[in-house]
């Protein structure tokens, strides 16, 4: 129904940055900053700690099978687990990043410009552009 509007790709498109599988695209040039600076931010955030790097991969890991679930069938696929589970790992990182640097005004260490700010947060709450709430809470 709401492809069906007039300016659908307002509910689904985003702007600055995709999470989860359905705009994961490296091609898409205006993801592609963000997409960039993912990896950073989850360094970041686990204090460029490897081994709980490699343990919330495992966490998230052991739950592959309920995370793909979350999505529509097939839509995961061209995806092997690992793939899958590192976008997992790395876009909840940034969900988490993201408030707790900017929603609670604390000082960041990732070079977010504040004009996407305002465009992050809507981009999050985009109808295909979420993360099964389970990654937030190993995370």
């Amino acid at each position: 129904m709401l492809r069906k509007t007039k300016n659908y790709q307002n509910n689904y498109a985003p702007r600055v940055v995709s999470v989860g599988p359905y705009h994961h695209d490296h091609n898409n040039l205006k993801l592609q900053r963000m997409q960039e600076l993912k990896p950073r931010i989850t360094s970041k955030l686990v204090s460029d700690d490897q081994q709980l790097l490699e343990d919330l991969h495992e966490r998230l890991f052991q739950k592959v099978k309920q995370l793909r679930d979350c999505y529509e069938e097939k839509s995961t696929n061209e995806y092997n687990d690992d793939e899958f589970i590192r976008m997992m790992l790395v876009d909840g990182c940034f969900i988490l990043y993201f408030i707790n640097y900017f929603t609670e005004h604390k000082e960041h260490k990732v070079e977010i410009k504040y004009y996407n700010v305002a465009f992050i947060r809507q981009d999050l709450f985009l109808v295909e552009n979420q993360l099964p709430f389970l990654v937030l809470k190993e995370l």
